[in-house]
């Protein structure tokens, strides 16, 4: 769209011109890359940001929370959700099988040791959930944290027939080895095997509160192509355009 300036009434020297006043030097500049280059590098050091404008890449998350809060929680829920998967999903875990003791006697049942690892586990990600997403600015992480919490009180009086105590003031669950061994093996199966268990729904609920983390991480207040004000940092800058 440029190349019938090339034609026409101009004049010569620096800052020429032709007649629609549009210099010629700064078009080349333009053409060229060059100033592109130039404003490329004014933005990127601070130092040369001597009019006040703020670097984007500081300023344009409105989230109130913090970048590494925000991954702490996006963090302990993928944590969660592996192993509720490894419970839920994991039929063989529930299986019997034949246990060799240390005298070498042979027997018929269940490896409560391994269940109780994995379960153990699951309490202590369950627990890293609370805390790092209890701590939020973010009314949609909390509120997502809560879900999953209440659904822990559901099944309190199942988790503590286990061995399982949940902790009203804090919200986190602890567990008591000795109790859980000795546990009736079918409560343990319902509340953490197959989908529809308490620790399906414990993952359900979890994805919920690393999708929201998700959404936070993603956000900033700048101004997209359009001129047209934006929470979401996908849209971009309008200073990305020219790239």
């Amino acid at each position: 769209m440029f190349s019938s300036l090339n034609t026409g009434n101009k004049t010569t020297g620096a800052g020429s011109s032709d007649l629609l006043g549009i210099s010629y030097t700064d078009y080349a500049c333009i053409r060229s890359g060059s100033y592109f280059q130039l404003m490329k590098a004014y933005y990127a050091d601070p130092q040369n940001n001597t009019a006040g404008i703020a670097n984007t890449k500081t300023t344009t998350a409105t989230s109130k929370d913090s970048a590494k809060k925000l991954a702490a929680i996006e963090s302990s829920t993928e944590s969660l959700n592996k192993s509720a998967e490894a419970l839920y999903k994991n039929s063989s875990l529930f299986q019997e099988k034949t246990i060799t003791d240390k005298d070498g006697n042979k027997t018929k049942g269940y490896d409560t040791e391994a269940i109780y690892k994995a379960v153990s586990q699951f309490v202590s990600d369950y627990n890293s959930v609370v805390e790092t997403a209890g701590s939020s600015e973010s009314s949609k992480i909390t509120n997502a944290a809560s879900a999953m919490v209440n659904t822990t009180t559901e099944n309190r009086k199942l988790l503590s027939a286990i061995g399982i105590t949940f902790d009203s003031s804090k919200y986190t669950m602890k567990i008591d080895k000795d109790a859980f061994e000795k546990a009736d093996m079918n409560k343990i199966k319902t509340l953490f095997q197959g989908t529809g268990s308490y620790a399906y729904s414990i993952e359900a609920k979890s994805s919920m509160v690393n999708m929201y983390a998700k959404s936070e991480a993603s956000k900033s207040n700048t101004y997209g192509a359009s001129g047209g004000y934006t929470y979401n940092y996908s849209t971009g800058e309008l200073y990305n355009t020219t790239t």
